[in-house]
């Protein structure tokens, strides 16, 4: 399966929610951007280390700084589904492959804390399903809905509705209802898994 590496450039709150932020990647050739959701934690780790607002008792550094020094371990990340609006990712060991599943933002903050010494990856298939054109200095971001969490999409559609914005409100509707389905289809597959094993 191939694999693109990626690279950080930047991250961003979203406008009117407190609790969501977006993280900006490219290919390393800049041609190409995806946005991955985070949240507000990460949001507030990744920025405070993009401006260098850490402090020398930073403990995830400390840790890493020790796992250099003692080992000559390789990590890579490796971005490989999108699951309900939530980007998952494997931290693979390169000696002998082993992953722990982790989501896409913390393997990001993981990333820049070892500075950049843990590669990014992503399935080549899904990013080019997901990205966009590189627009380093645009003002916003356009957002592909199947990337919002569901809650934050039930918050969108009220505010479309409120703002009566209401071609924008069918769009989010007929996600959330998409996702509902797709839920249900999951559900009697793993419920009829069930049966079949007894």
């Amino acid at each position: 399966m191939a694999s693109i590496q990626l690279k950080f450039q930047a991250a961003a709150e979203v406008n009117g929610k407190e609790k969501d932020g977006l993280l900006l990647l490219s290919d390393q050739e800049q041609q190409r951007q995806l946005v991955i959701t985070c949240s507000k934690n990460i949001l507030k780790e990744i920025t405070e280390r993009k401006s260098n607002a850490i402090n020398y008792d930073d403990i995830a550094k400390i840790l890493w700084e020790m796992i250099h020094w003692q080992t000559t371990l390789e990590l890579s990340i490796h971005i490989n589904t999108l699951e309900d609006g939530v980007y998952k990712a494997l931290l693979i060991n390169e000696e002998n492959q082993f992953s722990l599943p982790v989501k896409a933002d913390a393997a990001i903050l993981l990333s820049m804390i070892s500075h950049n010494e843990i590669p990014i990856f992503m399935d080549e298939a899904l990013f080019r399903r997901q990205s966009s054109v590189y627009q380093p200095n645009a003002k916003g971001l356009q957002l592909p809905l199947n990337i919002i969490s569901e809650p934050m999409l039930h918050d969108l559609l009220d505010n479309a509705v409120k703002t009566e914005r209401y071609e924008i409100a069918s769009e989010l509707r007929d996600e959330l209802k998409k996702r509902e389905e797709e839920d249900k289809k999951r559900s009697q597959e793993s419920k009829d898994d069930t049966e079949d094993a007894q």
